[in-house]
């Protein structure tokens, strides 16, 4: 919220101001670890949750209006691979379940999946305000509102991959409410937003490669598809696909995180985090 960027990236985290053009790191002097962040989602104006590698516990940060930032500790497991900004709301997905916090970074509530419920990889959050959850065996929904409690009741979601674990690293809901998710290894799979799998992309057809690692849905109704070392492909609303590759510009071709993040004029940019760095697009 408020137009700044936040960038977890090996050399530490970075932080764009709104009205910026470039980054700056939040240093070990302002109590950041030496740990590498692996994940970071923006709540309020200059508020953001920061997860890191090697078992450290997910911090606070905030940057205030002379960009200075305070940096606090967060009582949550410390495998967090998602974190995920829905209307001022900050939902973590970690090893041991999914947290919600205000846009102030107070913890709002938590909920563990049923068993067996290993590594959640990714949340993304309906209209109406489910969430679906994706971890290493499995597609889940949690019926909502999850941005008010996470007191809903889980649902199962149908097996992607039968007889093996669906590795569901990516799932995205667009603005119609399809629901797309990645089985890591085995494409894409769209689904109705009562669950039912509609389609199922592949390398064989038209993606890429089968290591999808990020979706993004765009407010035109196309879909964005970040691959693991393939670059990042685009499916548009009529059913074409475009791609694009470090050869036409990107950073690299190992996407790590794509976001579309909407402007107040009704525009919007995609954020693309690569491998070789991260990079922005605002074209049609």
């Amino acid at each position: 919220a408020g137009g700044g960027v936040w960038l977890a990236a090996r050399r530490g985290l970075f932080v764009r101001p709104p009205g910026r053009r470039f980054a700056r790191l939040v240093t070990a002097a302002e109590g950041m670890p030496g740990a590498e962040p692996v994940a970071v989602g923006g709540l309020g104006p200059g508020v953001a949750v920061v997860g890191f590698a090697g078992g450290e516990r997910p911090r606070l940060v905030r940057l205030a209006a002379d960009e200075t930032a305070t940096v606090e500790e967060l009582p949550i497991d410390a495998a967090v691979r998602r974190i995920r900004a829905v209307e001022g709301m900050g939902l973590v997905a970690s090893g041991s379940g999914l947290t919600v916090l205000d846009e102030g970074g107070r913890i709002r509530g938590r909920r563990i999946p049923p068993e067996p419920a290993v590594e959640l990889w990714d949340v993304a959050v309906t209209d109406a305000g489910d969430a679906w959850i994706g971890d290493r065996t499995r597609l889940l929904l949690l019926e909502g509102p999850v941005t008010a409690s996470v007191a809903g009741r889980f649902r199962a979601a149908p097996d992607l991959v039968p007889g093996e674990d669906d590795a569901v690293v990516a799932v995205e809901v667009c603005p119609g409410g399809e629901v797309w998710a990645s089985a890591l290894g085995h494409g894409i799979f769209r689904l109705s937003a009562e669950g039912r799998v509609r389609e199922r992309l592949t390398a064989a057809e038209v993606l890429p490669q089968d290591h999808v690692t990020a979706l993004a849905c765009d407010l035109d109704g196309s879909l964005w598809i970040g691959t693991s070392w393939g670059g990042l492909a685009r499916l548009l609303p009529d059913g074409t696909f475009r791609y694009h590759a470090a050869t036409a510009g990107l950073p690299g071709d190992s996407i790590r995180r794509l976001v579309v993040a909407p402007d107040e004029a009704g525009g919007r940019t995609l954020w693309i985090a690569t491998e070789g760095g991260a990079a922005s697009y605002a074209g049609p």
